[in-house]
């Protein structure tokens, strides 16, 4: 693999925005993974701006800016930058990032040391069964596939048996100020869904909401997977719209986030936000 800095900066993917934090991340360090990420996922970030950026991130124990730091030590690449950029690697990994392992089975492949091979073999297959899609390409084009190596599938990806939950009803009041505006489009079997930003409508996961519909009731859904900064991501919307009058209907928002790759105590590992309103048909 090659390890210069360009080819390593390509590895990261865009980042995700940050929606909670557990307390024991704070504010400012959260403030400084996103400049981390930002810096990262530009071509023209030097190996110094990196590490610059990415150290009091990586330094609190967010394994993203582990993985970006050291990458930056590796292709900064002066004395000791390689010990160090492989230790933080290291950390980023043993948090299960596999960015981080990806890169870093690379790098340990290159060592002529027995146990490093050994180590790097063991991080291929650890990041070709994750999933993660560069891995899956480069290392299917040496004939090393999920199929052949005999993956185990993932526990956590079978719902198969009953399911029991405990719940609580959640309602907030008063009422919040704020909030995000939706805009729908219904035509005869499909929607569009829409979110303002500032004063724009942009569209939201084109083509991917699926519609149920019974009588005045109708649920809009969709599930998105892909990988960013973190790993890899499952986000899901629900929309559901009750008829109040023939242009009038209340709306319930639930969005729900997982972050399968960030350790548990990092409060973006997974989350939900809830809104709730009204509805107004503008046209027909």
């Amino acid at each position: 693999m090659n390890l210069r800095f360009a080819a390593l900066v390509a590895f990261v993917l865009n980042a995700a925005s940050l929606f909670a934090a557990e307390k024991a991340v704070k504010p400012d360090d959260l403030t400084k993974y996103h400049e981390c990420t930002a810096a990262a996922t530009k071509e023209e970030t030097t190996a110094d701006q990196m590490i610059e950026a990415c150290r009091q991130p990586a330094e609190a124990g967010i394994p993203g800016a582990q993985y970006a730091y050291g990458v930056g030590l590796l292709g900064r690449n002066q004395a000791g930058d390689r010990t160090a950029g492989i230790d933080w690697l290291e950390k980023a990994t043993a948090s299960g990032n596999p960015a981080a392992a990806f890169v870093l089975a690379g790098v340990l492949l290159q060592e002529e040391s027995p146990a490093s091979q050994e180590r790097g073999r063991s991080l291929v297959r650890q990041v070709v069964c994750s999933g993660y899609p560069p891995a899956v390409s480069a290392f299917a084009a040496q004939g090393v596939t999920a199929d052949k190596i005999r993956c185990s599938p993932a526990p956590d990806e079978d719902f198969t048996g009953e399911w029991i939950a405990d719940l609580k009803w959640v309602k907030v009041e008063p009422v919040g100020e704020g909030g995000p505006q939706l805009k729908l489009i219904f035509s005869k079997d499909s929607v569009q869904v829409f979110m303002k930003s500032g004063s724009d409508w942009v569209e939201v996961k084109p083509g991917l909401f699926k519609i149920t519909h019974i009588a005045q009731s109708i649920n809009v859904s969709a599930m998105e997977s892909n990988w960013d900064f973190d790993g890899k991501w499952i986000e899901s919307w629900t929309i559901l719209m009750l008829r109040t009058e023939a242009d009038k209907a209340t709306l319930s928002f639930l969005r729900t986030v997982n972050n399968p790759h960030v350790p548990a105590d990092l409060g973006w590992r997974t989350f939900s936000t809830l809104a709730e309103g009204n509805a107004i048909r503008s046209n027909r």
